[in-house]
């Protein structure tokens, strides 16, 4: 994990703020919250967005974590019928 960590870290010091992260959904939630709290001690203004193709509770859980910013183009689905 910390070489995923370094890469991100080696991109914010070339001045990237964005990244957009493919199926966040794929990976547990706790490596999601490691992950944001170890950018941002690097940098507060660091945003990922997140292309999630998943449950809405676990869209819920990545928004929660004050970033992914998950999207998806099912913005309709809110529930199991849907």
């Amino acid at each position: 994990m910390d070489e995923l960590l370094s890469v991100f870290l080696y991109w914010i010091d070339q001045g990237v703020k964005i990244f957009r992260v493919d199926n966040p959904h794929t990976k547990p939630i706790p490596f999601w919250q490691w992950l944001i709290a170890e950018v941002r001690q690097k940098d507060a203004d660091v945003i990922f967005l997140s292309e999630a193709f998943t449950r809405p509770k676990i869209m819920a859980s990545l928004a929660k974590l004050g970033s992914p910013s998950p999207y998806t183009y099912f913005t309709w689905r809110v529930g199991k019928q849907d």
